[in-house]
């Protein structure tokens, strides 16, 4: 499948480049298991929510995935508005994980568009999705997930943290971790 995963930006005016590992880490996954993968920007390609949706017209993916944490919110609720058009005449299933999302997930499965939420770590979850993404009934043996059935009902599975791979810290330069901008 070809999936663009989006990280939104979280400020206007202001830009940090840096790689969000996050998505690093499920777009590996997903390449591994063999899907077609793009990483959109949004702050560091300094995209409009209308040019992110351009971009998104041109790859024509089959899976839009989020990231987001609080600061992101406005900028995915901005984007998810723009994305409704495609969405209606194109046959795309939109994901949505990140910190906001496992403390909200309820009001992220509430947005505009979404089909599924996931509450823990996107990289096995995700690919486990994607293998049942047009199956809902199966939804419910993927750990991690927030989803709505075809009566419109929120379900939630439980989330599995056993396969985990935990960084290790200590490998880093200490003066990495006294940056004040994170």
């Amino acid at each position: 499948m070809k999936v663009v995963l989006i990280n939104p930006a979280w400020s206007k005016d202001v830009c940090f480049p840096r790689i969000n590992l996050g998505l690093a880490y499920v777009a590996s996954s997903l390449e591994k298991d063999g899907h077609e993968v793009r990483i959109l920007d949004q702050m560091v390609a300094r995209l409009s929510a209308e040019q992110v949706c351009e971009r998104i017209r041109q790859i024509s993916p089959e899976i839009i995935g989020f990231t987001c944490n609080t600061s992101q919110y406005g900028f995915v609720k901005e984007i998810l508005e723009h994305l409704l058009s495609i969405k209606q005449t194109r046959k795309i299933k939109i994901v949505m994980g990140g910190v906001h999302a496992r403390i909200r997930p309820i009001e992220c499965l509430n947005l505009p568009g979404v089909d599924v939420v996931i509450k823990g770590e996107g990289e096995g979850t995700m690919v486990e999705l994607l293998k049942y993404i047009d199956d809902y009934h199966k939804y419910r043996d993927i750990k991690g997930l927030f989803y709505r059935d075809k009566k419109n009902k929120s379900n939630e599975t439980p989330i599995d943290l056993s396969w985990k791979i935990w960084t290790s810290c200590h490998s880093h330069p200490e003066d990495y971790f006294q940056n004040p901008i994170g």
